[in-house]
């Protein structure tokens, strides 16, 4: 390896380390777009003897780093790959080295450590112990103290080894006796916390606490210098406490304790925030003191308006008790004089019953008086043509007509028939023929109507429902059965039948049964063509959602250029322009679904049945509605990984994130708007690509012409690219 090569992409500077288990190189790379360097730290691993390299522990060391370097106090992991038999793991550059052998002020020297412990805290959430932690492990990052090298940490579960591992001046008593003895030790956060402490105290002083593995165990410090801070005394008594037991337990702990220790202010920032909390719980109690003594007074008020209420209500009820018993008094009056009246009106009613006797007698008289001569000026014309000749001419000469099918004059002869003797069955049923010819003839429904009060005539005219006629026509059994012969000659009839039938003739006790039949079976038609067709639109959802991605942005700048060009509506009027918009595209989508559903039965009904084809077809629409659902909201969180990438400062990535986001995202096309066009647009800005992020920014103004932000970036853009041409 040597300065000005490559690898992978990656060019070799400078050599800035060395160590038992592998070489530290300075590497730079090139971004594609944008023209800026990155500088990486390449680490070459190697065993200590140079023998081969045990690929186990390096994958170990791989992916406890990688689970480790969402930390910001964690230098993190790039990449990793073999390249010319080596083993190669890249990570960032920490540009401000090591601590090792390195002189601090004391405030740099607290600041380093509460970053260190905010780390170390991180790691035992995950939970991992790193096994290592020495000044030559933390390195300096932008000012930023990092923990480094992960070749020796382990998940708690997985700490128990042979081998303890680590620097020995770093070790627990609990861990020196353990080397001493050459026995196992289970490592614990407690070995991360007291090799945190002996490195705070080696950057505060320059030297070691325990400088022999003895006095490690026994816990015998080296004597304090006659310059360390005396508020640090108790905080490394106890952290140097011999019993586990009484040491801090927690790296926030040990971060609380420095703060106290070091910032008298911190030590009251417990007892304000506890006071805080009473005084917002007081405040909280009396607001609800108060609004209960409003209720109170609420309630108090109301009792008093119901009290008035009462009292008043008490006063007119007092006032209608005399008058209700003036009316009491007035209605028994009014009762003995009806009861008077009923006993006219009985007798009345008697006496009517009387009288219709009488007048049906009459009747009777008059019947068997109507075929007979009216007059004695008639008396020759009753012997030359008898009423019983006369009749069956009409019907005859009737007969003769329908026969000819002259339906008018059939009608006019058969009525003339009817005339001389209405219990002739015959005359009405051939009459109701005649109706029927002409109504079928003409195309009137009244014909129709007069048809079937013929025949039921005819059949009312016949006891039991029997035959009509003694020779071999058609007989009638029911008035249902000949209405159907006139309904277009359906065999089942509707519920508008059944009506009409009903309407001609309310004595059809039957049809009465046949309607609700009738209804039942409507109803049952007209929910299962609901279910059939909603089912429909429901396995084509995914066109729904479809239709809102592509429609929506035309339905920004629409309800926007209305409102900026042609009337100003507000806010609230553009998002009712939008929602309108919107709603429109849904309902044509949905037509447009039923249309081709239609079009495939029309165009399919010779070789398919109806069910088939809205089978087949409900069947293509859920595959895609379920295509379209899947990819719309199970596929990764894009915007978020964008962003995330943008604050660690890869921009590159968070182009890719913001990229696949505007593709894909389905939660970002529903509700984000325009922000992954301006969160691509700045990170172009940041690799020196201006002209896309000009474009960016107008397509984020587009979409959302009311984001202030937005719009300021697209002018910063724009400044910025006419001075570049300068």
């Amino acid at each position: 390896m040597n300065e000005g090569d490559y690898i992978r992409g990656y060019r070799l500077k400078q050599e800035i380390g060395r160590g038992s288990y592998g070489d530290v190189w300075l590497a730079e790379k090139q971004m594609d777009f944008g023209g800026a360097t990155i500088y990486y730290a390449l680490k070459f691993l190697r065993n200590r003897n140079e023998k081969g390299i045990d690929i186990d522990k390096v994958i170990k060391e791989i992916v406890a780093w990688t689970k480790a370097s969402s930390h910001s106090n964690v230098i993190s992991i790039r990449d990793s790959f073999a390249e010319h038999g080596k083993y190669i793991i890249v990570s960032d550059y920490a540009d401000g080295g090591s601590l090792k052998n390195r002189d601090f002020s004391f405030d740099e020297a607290v600041k380093i450590i509460e970053g260190v412990l905010d780390g170390i805290d991180y790691l035992h959430s995950i939970p991992m112990i790193h096994r290592d932690i020495k000044p030559e492990n933390i390195l300096l990052k932008n000012g930023v103290a990092c923990i480094s090298d992960f070749g020796l940490a382990r998940e708690f579960d997985k700490t128990q080894s042979t081998g303890l591992g680590g620097s020995i001046n770093y070790f627990s008593p609990e861990m020196a006796k353990k080397e001493l003895d050459n026995e196992e030790h289970e490592r614990t956060p407690l070995d991360d916390l007291w090799a945190t402490a002996v490195t705070f105290y080696q950057l505060i002083t320059g030297d070691l606490p325990f400088k022999k593995l003895g006095h490690i165990i026994k816990c015998r410090r080296e004597p304090l210098p006659e310059n360390f801070p005396t508020e640090l005394i108790v905080f490394f008594t106890k952290a140097f406490n011999k019993n586990p037991g009484r040491r801090f337990q927690t790296a926030k702990k040990m971060r609380e304790a420095i703060r106290k220790a070091v910032y008298p202010q911190a030590r009251y920032e417990d007892k304000i925030e506890e006071l805080t909390l009473q005084f917002n719980d007081l405040q909280i109690k009396f607001l609800e003191s108060q609004n209960n003594a409003n209720l109170l007074y609420k309630m108090v008020a109301e009792e008093r308006i119901k009290s008035q209420q009462f009292t008043a209500a008490k006063q007119e009820i007092d006032k209608r008790s005399l008058t209700e018993k003036e009316n009491v008094q007035k209605l028994q009056d009014q009762t003995g004089i009806l009861q008077s009246e009923l006993e006219n009106l009985r007798q009345q009613l008697e006496k009517t019953t009387a009288e219709n006797v009488k007048l049906k007698k009459y009747l009777r008289v008059l019947k068997k008086q109507y075929t007979q001569p009216l007059s004695k000026k008639q008396e020759d014309i009753g012997k030359m043509f008898p009423p019983v000749q006369l009749e069956k001419s009409f019907f005859d000469a009737g007969d003769d007509f329908l026969n000819k099918r002259e339906y008018d004059q059939a009608i006019n002869q058969f009525t003339e028939a009817i005339k001389l003797n209405s219990g002739n069955p015959n005359a009405y049923f051939k009459r109701g023929i005649a109706y029927n010819g002409r109504g079928t003839a003409y195309g009137n429904t009244e014909d129709y109507d007069n048809a079937i009060r013929d025949y039921y005539q005819a059949t009312f005219l016949k006891e039991n429902n029997q035959k009509v006629f003694s020779d071999n026509r058609q007989p009638v059994y029911n008035t249902i059965g000949f209405f159907k012969q006139f309904v277009n000659g359906r065999e089942e009839l509707s519920v508008k039948d059944y009506k009409r039938l009903l309407k001609l003739h309310p004595v059809f006790n039957n049809a009465y049964e046949e309607l609700k039949k009738a209804k039942r079976k409507r109803r049952g038609e007209i929910l299962k063509f609901m279910l059939k067709w909603s089912a429909l639109l429901l396995a084509f959802s995914g066109v729904y959602i479809s239709t809102y991605k592509f429609t929506r942005p035309v339905a920004s700048n629409t309800a926007s250029f209305l409102r900026h060009n042609f009337y100003d509506s507000g806010v609230i009027g553009e998002k009712t322009v939008f929602v309108v918009f919107i709603a429109a595209c849904l309902a044509l989508s949905a037509l447009l679904v039923i249309g081709l559903a239609v079009f495939l039965k029309n165009v399919l009904h010779q070789h398919l049945s109806e069910k088939e084809v809205l089978t087949a077809f409900s069947g293509a629409g859920l595959l895609l509605s379920g295509y379209i659902i899947y990819s719309f909201f199970f596929t990764p969180d894009y915007h978020q990984a964008a962003n995330d990438c943008y604050e660690k400062k890869d921009y590159v990535c968070a182009v890719e994130n913001y990229t696949a986001t505007i593709n894909w995202s389905a939660k970002y096309w529903l509700t984000s708007e325009n922000e992954a066009y301006n969160g691509r647009g700045t990170a172009y800005l940041k690799l020196g690509n201006v002209e896309q992020a000009i474009k960016d920014y107008n397509e984020a103004v587009k979409l959302n012409p009311n984001d202030a932000n937005a719009a300021e970036n697209l002018k910063l853009a724009n400044t910025f690219r006419q001075k570049k041409a300068y």
